[in-house]
This record gives C-alpha cells, structure tokens and sequence, in this order.
C-alpha cells in the first residue's frame, strides 16, 4: 500500500561559477500517487565560511499539475570563497516531504600554462627553446609571472611577465642551454607562473642524446619457398657521432636458420657499415611468417632489426604425360603412331622411361621410338609410339596401356584401338 506524495529533481544538479557570479537551476515538482495540495518551498545552503545566498522563485506551489520552480544561487558577496558548496531544497506539506540537492563550485579565476613542444632533443653544449603560451581560466585577467629551473641544464624564459585577459593569451619563450660535458639522458625544465595567490605550472622534457647507432634492412620482408634462401642486407648508421664496433647476434625461429657476415662492423664517426643476412628455410617448414631477430650491441648501446620470412609451399617436382591421340583407329593388317609429349613440372629433371602393353592380342604389337625421354626443368620431350597389326589381330575394340615411369612418379595416359 502506497501514500500519495510528491517528489523533487533538479536540472542541473551541479552549477559552476567565479566568485561574484550566479547560475540557476530547474526545480520540478512532481505529484505521485494521485497528490493533491500545496508544497511549501524552501532552500537551505551549506558549506565553509560566508555562504552563497540562494533564491526560490517560488515559495509554494499546488499540485497537481507540472510547476516549475528556479533556483538561483549567487556568489556576489565578497565575502565568498572559492570552494564546495550545496544547496538543499525542501518540500513540505503536512506530514509529506521530499528533497533536492545542488552541488555548487565556487572557481577561482586563474591561468593555464602550455608548452610547445613538450620535448626537445639538444646535443651536450648546444641550445634549444619552447613557446610558451599563457591562457585565461574562468575570466582570469592580470600579469603572470614567469620562471623557469633545471637542477642540471641552464633554463630562462623572456619575457619573465607576460599579461593575460579573457580570449587574449600571453607568449614567451623557454630557452635551454645544455652545458658541455653533460650525460646523456633525460632532463626536465620546470616552468612556473605566479599572480598574486594563483599559482600554475608546466615543464618541458629535455632529452640529451650520447652517440648512437641505428639498424635497418633491406629488403625489410623475405618471401623464401620451403628448402631454399634469401638474403638481406643490415645497414648501421652512426648517429651523433658514434664510432666503434657493432657485434651482431642472430635469434631465429624454428624452422628458419641464418647467418651474418661480418658478425662485427666498425663505424667511423658520422659512417655507414653493413652485413649481410642470410636465411635458410628447411624443406620440412609449414607455409606462414617467421622472424629473423638481428641484434646489434655495441657496449650499454643495444638496437635490433626484425626481419619478417614469409614462407611459401614448393609444389613437387613432377611431369606429365599426354598422347596426340586418346583412340586409335588400324586397319587389319596395317599400322597407326601416336607421339607423346613429356612436359617437365615443378621444376622436374630426369629420365621417363616409357612403356606400351597391348596385352596378349594376337598379333598386335606397340613400340615407342624411344624408351627413354631426358627432361630437364621446364623442358619438354617426345617420342612416337608405333601400333602394328597382322590378319591375325582379331578386329574389335583393344586397349593399350601407355606407363611413363621416373623413380616414384608414374603416369598412364589411355589409349583405344578401334
């Protein structure tokens, strides 16, 4: 069993402003359950210090219906803070009763600092700078100061104040100096900015590099066929100077194997080097991708190439076997030829031996002009078979089994007699 009743939301629940600004919120009413009556209103504010004042522009309301209440909360005293706040508005009539809570932020106007770009790269002894840009936050409007430190690099920034306002930004210009003699690594720059009570800050990543080397190959893919090879060449560069010798070390995934030559590369300052990659692939190794690592170390210094192996399928080596003819026609007595041709596939090579059985038919005879046919890869190859009769050879139908033989493989093309 229910009670007729009434409920209450607000739209927003949440209101954002500086401090001497306002904002309003929607309060609806809403009757549950057949309620009838009218609600009193009223707006209750919490929170720290001096209070936001707040405003109904309603003190009551009857339902039912669809009345619409607006809540004003301002921050116009000076005597407000900037903070959390909340504002609870109630409704009553007689013993029924419900609730709304808006939650108030009270922001303080103030600045936001952006670097660009965020990072710079600067060699030991030499120099480099970032923009600064200095933008307005909730109507913020006042000189900014500006200041820049590093424990290890010699960080300033010019202007050292810049004015900002609503939609008009401040510049200035970080400049970095690394020292001679510095060690290679990562370095940050603090930059901070000051106006009266309003702090804010940013700092920008230096990097000084050490010399260095890269690794690259070419062709950066192999597509190698099971059982065979392919190459690769790993090319050094020195960077920033680098000289000394690259040792290279190989990791390789099953089924693939790989050598380099030479194992160690010498670079001379500001030179070039490489070595040659080359790569196996066993008979027996499914089709897919495999991986070639290259790793190249040259002290604390360590860079790898990935060289992908795409493997293919190798058909077998094989050959075929086809007659100008598939039937025959010999009149008693007298003699017909087919000519075969061998035709070498996959890359076959070898020798076809040749054979023709006409069976135990009395007087017919079969005989190639040659028993055996040389193939080399891709090559072709012919040989004429020859079928003779006598006045014994029953006339009909015959059949002539024709076998082109080469170690396992075998074909048998067929052959009538009419």
């Amino acid at each position: 069993m229910v009670k007729p009743g009434f409920s209450i939301s607000a739209d927003p629940d949440f209101l954002e402003f500086p401090p001497g600004g306002s904002g309003t919120s929607l309060i609806n009413l809403t009757s549950d359950f057949g309620f009838a009556g009218r609600v009193a209103l009223s707006a209750m504010v919490s929170g720290l210090g001096s209070l936001p004042a707040a405003f109904l522009s309603h003190a009551s309301v009857d339902l039912p219906g669809a009345p619409t209440v607006t809540l004003t909360v301002d921050a116009t005293s000076p005597l407000v803070l900037p903070g959390y706040y909340s504002v609870l508005v109630i409704g009553a009539s007689g013993p029924v009763n419900d609730t709304a809570s808006v939650y108030i932020l009270v922001t303080e106007p103030g600045f936001a600092l952006e670097t660009n770009p965020m990072d710079l790269t600067i060699l030991a002894g030499l120099s480099g700078s970032s923009s600064i840009k200095v933008s307005s936050l909730k109507g913020f409007s006042g000189t900014v100061d500006l200041t820049a430190d590093s424990f290890d690099l010699v960080a300033s920034v010019s202007p050292t104040s810049v004015t900002v306002g609503p939609g008009t930004p401040g510049t200035a210009t970080l400049d970095v100096s690394v020292p001679a003699g510095t060690s290679p690594g990562s370095y940050f720059v603090g930059v901070s900015g000051s106006s009266g009570s309003v702090f804010n800050g940013t700092s920008v990543l230096v990097t000084v590099p050490g010399p260095d080397f890269n690794m690259t190959a070419n062709p950066e893919t192999l597509t190698i066929a099971a059982g065979s090879a392919g190459s690769s060449t790993i090319s050094l560069i020195s960077v920033y100077d680098f000289s000394g010798d690259v040792s290279l070390s190989l990791l390789c995934a099953p089924g693939v194997s790989a050598t380099i030559a030479p194992p160690t590369v010498h670079l001379a300052a500001g030179g070039t080097g490489s070595s040659k990659l080359d790569v196996s692939v066993s008979s027996y190794t499914p089709a897919g991708l495999y991986y070639v690592f290259v790793n190249g170390t040259s002290g604390s210094r360590t860079h790898f190439a990935l060289v992908p192996v795409s493997v293919t399928s190798v058909s077998t080596p094989d050959f075929s076997l086809v007659g100008s003819v598939s039937s025959l026609t010999v009149v008693q007595g007298s003699s017909g030829t087919a000519t075969y041709t061998l035709t070498s596939l996959n890359g076959f090579s070898g020798l076809v031996t040749l054979t023709a059985n006409a069976g135990s038919v009395a007087g017919l005879d079969a005989s190639f002009s040659r028993n055996t046919v040389p193939l080399s890869s891709g090559g072709t190859g012919t040989s004429t078979l020859t079928i003779s009769t006598t006045g014994a050879t029953p006339v009909g139908t015959h059949h002539v089994a024709v076998t082109g033989n080469s170690g396992s493989l075998s074909h048998t093309p067929s052959l009538t007699l009419a």
